[in-house]
């Protein structure tokens, strides 16, 4: 972009940003002015709205007293006379009807002329009741007359007969008609409407009669009821609500205005001036253009000598003038001397030009000789590296090799070490077994004892079954010496004898059974003496077993430490071999980087020659 259209565009935009500022400044007061405006109007009108209200709902009540009063002072017993009382032109106007409710029983007279049928009681009505129990004046709320279709209220009172007992309560219809046309003919700007709603939100009056009855969030949702301003959003535009509570009443005053249509005109006003705004800035870009033209001429005069200097065949010896105006003469000058001393120095860089080529030929040779003797070497270090990694190769396999005996002679020494374990552990477990043969040898012994005095024993109460046998039979000859008298004794001797014989039996088949477990004592007694040979010999080899086994594994000490010592040497040198092989490589790394450098330079040179020629040929095009 030339620096003409910068100062025209940059004009422009500042010229636009002042205007921009000035006019969203004054549209933001003009908006707020016109907002706070419309929002005392609203306040205004509603209070005003609300006071009507709130003067005519008194004035029913203050009419309302007076005619209860009037009951009060007359016999209200006399329907003709009640009847009379409340029929009067002033009632009939100001109420939609007026009724008397008795107490007695329960008959309702009214002034509109309508008569309810036989089962109608009025003590059953709200109002009644209501009215009963207060000792006031009783205001319903609002609700949908069913034989108008209008919202009306009923206010009741008590009254009283001339002896001051209670006798009924009179109803008064008050329709909110006149009310909902007061509140409905209010013009909003064109942009919105009033309405009146009750302190539980009911509708009373609104310019759709469809939501009169209805609750506040049908035609408002999300509106909390409750006195001030703000905004909602209503169908997908925006609003604003105004409530005011009417004085003396449980009822509030909206106002519900659409923004979008009352800014409608300021908006256009705003588009107006954009308009406006825009034109102004063509116009001023216009004007600035043609003068920046005009004033621009001395630097297109030096643009196009700067332009003949960049061609490349510039003609070194011309000048600008210099009779200009002060800050373009300046320039002008200031470019003579510049193209003056670029003519200097073209001069003295002709002459450099030709020095450096002489010196880049010379310098060109001496970097090719360079590069041939940095490949040779580089030939002969490659071999080298060869060689090495050759050498490197055969040591890393034998400390491999070294290093793969050491553990296999380790694993060996751990299975030998777990080999004496076992044979130590074998030995202790023989041992422990000797000494339980020997035990075992000791109760053989024993028990051998044992069965020859139970053998002795036996031998006693043989002896003493034979002497009782004997005994028993002398006790029966006796007794069949005796007689009669002595067979008592006989049948005892009888069974003495028996149990002797029993004796004698179980005592020969005792010497029976102890004589076979004296024979399997011996048996036994001759196993445990060989079980204890047998043992001890097992010590013996276990012994043996165990300083063979430790001789090996002395010896597989010897060997894995032999194999530690030239798995180290091995590793040792290896990694001598890999730093030399290392070094060896970088020294060729560095040897190929000389001679990458010195064809690098090679082909710098030839590059500087041809730039230099290069040079020489633009020197010449310039006339000095």
């Amino acid at each position: 972009m030339k620096f003409q259209s910068k100062i025209i565009l940059t004009t422009s935009l500042l010229f636009l940003s002042v205007i921009t500022c000035i006019g969203f400044i004054q549209q933001q007061a003009t908006s707020n002015t016109f907002k706070e405006n419309i929002h005392l109007s609203v306040q205004e009108l509603i209070k005003s709205v609300s006071y009507t209200v709130s003067y005519q709902l008194n004035a029913s009540r203050e009419l309302v007293g007076s005619v209860v009063h009037s009951l009060n002072m007359i016999d209200a017993t006399n329907h003709d006379l009640a009847y009379e009382a409340i029929s009067t032109s002033t009632l009939k106007s100001s109420f939609q009807a007026v009724g008397i409710g008795y107490e007695n029983n329960g008959l309702l007279i009214s002034n509109d002329g309508w008569v309810p049928n036989q089962s109608y009681d009025v003590r059953s009505r709200p109002w009644y009741i209501a009215a009963s129990q207060s000792d006031g004046i009783v205001v319903t709320k609002p609700y949908v007359d069913s034989s108008t279709g209008d919202m009306i209220i009923s206010i009741s009172s008590s009254i009283n007969d001339t002896n001051e007992q209670f006798l009924g309560n009179v109803v008064f219809d008050v329709s909110l008609t006149p009310l909902a046309q007061l509140v409905n003919q209010t013009n909003l700007f064109d942009s919105g409407y009033l309405f009146m709603v009750t302190g539980d939100g009911t509708t009373i009056a609104h310019p759709n009669s469809d939501y009169n009855g209805r609750l506040l969030t049908d035609f408002a949702p999300d509106v909390e009821l409750k006195t001030g301003v703000k905004e909602v959003i209503i169908n997908d535009a925006l609003h604003l609500i105004s409530l005011q509570k009417v004085k003396g009443e449980d009822w509030y005053i909206g106002a519900l205005i659409n923004e979008e249509r009352v800014f409608s005109s300021l908006n256009n006003l705003t588009s107006h001036l954009i308009l406006m705004a825009s034109i102004s800035i063509i116009i001023i870009a216009i004007l600035l253009y043609w003068v920046i033209d005009y004033l621009f001429r001395p630097v297109k005069e030096l643009n196009s000598a700067i332009k003949n200097i960049a061609s490349g065949e510039a003609d070194l010896t011309h000048r600008l003038k210099t009779d200009n105006d002060l800050e373009f003469a300046e320039l002008a000058g200031n470019f003579n001397q510049f193209v003056e001393n670029l003519q200097v120095q073209m001069l003295e860089s002709k002459r450099v030009a030709s020095t450096l080529k002489s010196q880049a030929d010379t310098t060109q040779k001496t970097t090719q000789e360079a590069g041939f003797n940095v490949n040779h070497q580089m030939s002969e270090l490659r071999s080298l590296v060869t060689a090495m990694e050759q050498m490197s190769a055969s040591a890393r396999d034998t400390a491999q090799s070294a290093q793969d005996a050491a553990e296999s002679a380790n694993f060996a020494e751990k299975n030998v070490i777990k080999s004496v374990d076992v044979v130590q552990q074998t030995e202790q477990t023989i041992k422990s077994l000797s000494l339980s043969i020997k035990h075992a040898s000791t109760q053989s012994d024993n028990l051998t004892e044992a069965t020859n005095s139970i053998t002795s024993i036996l031998d006693v109460i043989s002896e003493i079954a034979n002497q009782t046998n004997l005994l028993a039979l002398n006790a029966t000859i006796e007794s069949a010496r005796a007689g009669q008298a002595g067979r008592g004794f006989a049948v005892v001797a009888d069974h003495v004898r028996l149990l002797s014989l029993k004796t004698q039996e179980s005592t020969t088949e005792i010497h029976s059974k102890i004589n076979q477990l004296k024979n399997g004592t011996s048996s036994m007694a001759q196993a445990i003496t060989v079980s204890e040979a047998s043992a001890r010999d097992a010590i013996s080899c276990a012994k043996k077993a165990t300083e063979a086994l430790s001789s090996v594994q002395a010896n597989i000490t010897h060997i894995s430490g032999f194999n530690d010592q030239i798995a180290a040497a091995a590793e040792e040198q290896s990694s001598v071999s890999i730093e030399i092989n290392r070094n060896t490589q970088q020294i060729s790394q560095l040897s190929q980087q000389v001679a990458e450098q010195a064809m690098e330079m090679s082909s710098g040179m030839d590059t500087q020659l041809s730039e230099i020629d290069k040079q020489q040929q633009i020197l010449q095009r310039f006339k000095l």
